[in-house]
């Protein structure tokens, strides 16, 4: 999807009658193909100008000319930096279609999905992080959404990866002096100024990955399934989708990555979420786990915290309790089909009012659907994500920095300083993705193939 410099034409309005639609051009070609349209003389425009006419527009099939106003935006005060010409008529399809081929017919050619943005990407008007936030919020279906998608056409994702890559080129520099001048009488590695670095930069991903939540546009509610590891979350989430999609095993911390499905609870559709148990592992990979558990948790609409009623009463509930706090919250003591090993005192201070529950027999799986959507349908809390809207490809980008960081960090600490400038790099690049540096462009046309003509 390289960039043609050709004038390109499509709707911008959306389709369907409408009290005035648009037909926006752009390129080299846009205004003399706009005037070749108009009837009468049109004043002459200067280069960085902007401005607005009254015209009429002859099309073929029409017996008289059409009431427009034409709005020229030369290059490059406009959106994609190039000459730009909207004709705005009234919204008939028909009429709209007519203008469309004229302008076709006059030099210019359709327009690809996204390309109006994608060429405002190539002319460095906008960053692909900004580019990817148009798409959302034009697809955005509620209002959480759009706010989040809004603020990343900003730029503000791509100004905090621009400031952290600095800040790794910074420590990248350090430790290849080092490297370089190995036979000069240097300040042993890490110095704590890398380090600091390093440790700065990692903090600030992790915060703005844990601002992400679910993805970006979803508006169904989302119910959330927490608690302790092995506590039966995986089991019940089969049980409440009707299917297997999670992996159960008798070991603690199977579920690592966020399962989600579409479920049907009580007469609401929802997205249900299953994520890694808490107190599960105390290593890198539980700590990324436990972050994505929290990020899902900051946009869930309903968290659904599912207690082991087989085994007493400890720490992780009590930490379980602590995180949910402020959430809409259903309580559910699991494995009823065993023992239960709670006290009357626990259940009562803990628990009061948990639906008892066997993911393994099914017992009362179908009153937790319905007690669930009860809730959705009644006590759904606003959405959280009011940062970033991050998507999934900016979400991998930097996720790829930070473990980069991680690992960097962990070679330094084993004087593997050529390792630790190799991971370093890695993660400057990764975050160079997110303005859309260094990518293929097989990835450009996966993300722009996701827009609509016209925008």
């Amino acid at each position: 999807m390289g960039y043609r410099r050709d004038t390109i034409a499509a709707l911008s309005s959306p389709p369907g009658a409408g009290a005035r639609g648009i037909v926006r051009l752009s390129g080299p070609a846009a205004a003399s193909i706009a005037f070749s349209l108009c009837q009468g003389p049109l004043p002459p425009q200067e280069a960085g100008d902007r401005a607005a006419f009254p015209v009429r527009v002859r099309l073929p099939g029409f017996a008289a000319p059409v009431a427009c106003v034409l709005y020229l935006m030369r290059a490059p005060r406009s959106y994609t930096r190039e000459d730009v010409a909207e004709l705005h008529v009234p919204g008939s399809p028909a009429l709209l279609d007519a203008v469309l081929e004229a302008s076709w017919r006059a030099g210019a050619r359709p327009a690809g999905p996204g390309e109006f943005t994608l060429r405002a990407f190539w002319n460095g008007r906008i960053g692909l992080s900004q580019a990817e936030a148009v798409n959302r919020v034009i697809r955005a279906r509620d209002e959480a959404s759009r706010r989040a998608a809004v603020r990343d056409l900003g730029g503000r994702l791509e100004r905090e990866a621009s400031r952290l890559s600095a800040d790794l080129v910074r420590a990248l520099a350090l430790v290849e002096a080092r490297l370089d001048f190995a036979d000069q009488d240097l300040p042993p590695v890490p110095p704590e100024a890398v380090l600091g670095l390093l440790r700065t930069a990692g903090e600030a991903l992790a915060r703005i990955l844990a601002e992400g939540g679910p993805p970006a546009g979803e508006s169904r509610p989302l119910a959330l399934l927490a608690g302790r590891a092995n506590a039966g979350k995986s089991s019940l989430f089969n049980a409440i989708a009707g299917k297997e999609l999670s992996l159960v095993t008798e070991h603690p911390g199977t579920t690592r990555d966020v399962v989600a499905v579409e479920a049907r609870l009580g007469a609401v559709g929802a997205l249900l979420a299953d994520a890694a148990g808490i107190g599960a592992d105390p290593g890198p990979v539980g700590r990324k786990a436990r972050a994505a558990f929290e990020r899902w948790l900051s946009g869930a609409d309903l968290a659904i915290l599912v207690l082991d009623g087989s085994v007493p009463p400890g720490p992780p509930e009590e930490e379980a309790l602590r995180l949910c706090e402020g959430k809409p919250l259903l309580l559910v003591l699991n494995k009823a089909d065993l023992p239960c090993r709670w006290s009357e005192e626990e259940l009562r201070s803990l628990a009061p009012g948990a639906l008892h529950v066997s993911a393994r027999s099914g017992e009362g799986v179908e009153a937790l659907r319905r007690e669930a959507g009860a809730i959705l349908a009644w006590g759904r809390a606003p959405r959280a994500g009011e940062a970033f809207g991050a998507g999934a490809r900016q979400r991998r980008a930097m996720d790829a920095a930070r473990d980069g960081i991680e690992r960097a960090i962990l070679a330094l600490a084993r004087g593997e300083e050529e390792i630790a400038a190799l991971e370093l790099r890695e993660a400057v690049e990764a975050l160079g993705f997110l303005a859309g540096r260094g990518l293929a462009e097989s990835v450009l046309e996966t993300v722009f193939a996701e827009f609509c003509v016209g925008k």
